[in-house]
């Protein structure tokens, strides 16, 4: 049996972007920022943060979206997707959250 799902509970850290594609409607793209707190024996406690890029086709998920701004509070949930492309005769590569669900978390209730 084979899975492929996440979830990210994090803050935007960008606006939602809304394209309008010819053939499959539109995508939202948006990053999210999560932040992990450690202890270390040696060098104390900190903060680790990572971004996460976030995208969908759903409809449902675009127009929720688009309502959302920077800072706001959200789950996401969905599936891992790594895409390649040639730049300057390089291979690129970006894995982002292609997103199912999205929820928002009320101000003042993290």
């Amino acid at each position: 049996m084979n899975m492929n799902r996440v979830s990210i509970l994090g803050t935007l850290e960008t606006d939602p972007i809304e394209k309008r594609l010819p053939v499959q409607g539109s995508v939202v793209n948006f990053r999210v920022k999560t932040e992990t707190s450690y202890r270390r024996i040696t060098s104390g406690s900190g903060t680790a943060t990572e971004y996460h890029s976030v995208c969908s086709f759903d409809p449902h998920i675009v127009f929720s979206a688009t309502k959302l701004r920077k800072g706001d509070l959200v789950l996401v949930e969905g599936r891992l997707s790594t895409r390649s492309w040639d730049k300057d005769g390089v291979k690129q590569f970006r894995t982002e959250v292609v997103a199912e669900r999205l929820d928002t978390m009320p101000k003042g209730k993290e």
